[in-house]
């Protein structure tokens, strides 16, 4: 036997999730508690709405007119024979307008079909695939550049090469070939001019 059993006292049970005081809920940071709580919260919000269309729909005026017409016109149809298809056809009317949706009626107006919500994050998705297409340019426009340079290079390099093969050449006993030397003095010379 436990101390508690022992001095006559239960021992309280632990606090569920759902059945925390409000205090320990406020202060209690766990994701899922907090969502429980948010959702509970929600649907009783949800609950309460939906209940309270339902009694404003029952209570209408709308609805206590079209039943007092057809009320009236089955009076005076009796007579004729022809109450029992009048009642009917009224009642026809009200059913389709009410569909049950989930839980709960709604009248015929929540039925109609919705126009599709804006998205939320279609500025900001826009700007996105702005600023991509934008980088991809940048990009394509860099490369274009660079290929651009390289190929200046190579031509300049290639010029070099064969300027300096020129100068540098030489004779079958090793001496310099002055015509070269003497050509490439007078470019520079006209270039400076």
């Amino acid at each position: 036997m436990s101390a508690f059993e022992e001095q006559g006292t239960q021992r309280r049970r632990a606090p569920t999730l759902m059945a925390l005081d409000t205090r320990i809920q406020r202060s209690y940071k766990g994701k899922l508690v907090k969502q429980r709580i948010e959702r509970n919260r929600l649907s009783g919000i949800k609950r309460k709405y939906f209940k309270m269309l339902k009694t404003e729909t029952e209570d209408s005026p709308a609805k206590t007119a079209t039943t007092a017409a057809a009320i009236s016109k089955s009076d005076n149809s009796e007579e004729d024979g022809e109450g029992e298809e009048d009642i009917s056809d009224s009642s026809e009317r009200e059913v389709p307008s009410k569909q049950k949706i989930g839980k709960g009626f709604a009248t015929g107006a929540k039925n109609l079909k919705r126009k599709p919500r804006a998205n939320p994050f279609k500025d900001i998705m826009e700007e996105r695939e702005q600023t991509r297409k934008q980088r991809e340019e940048e990009q394509r426009s860099r490369g274009k550049e660079i290929e651009r340079a390289k190929r200046q290079r190579d031509k300049h390099l290639h010029v070099r090469k064969e300027k300096r093969k020129k100068h540098n050449a030489r004779t079958s006993r090793g001496q310099p070939v002055l015509s070269n030397q003497i050509n490439d003095l007078l470019t520079k010379i006209k270039k400076s001019k």
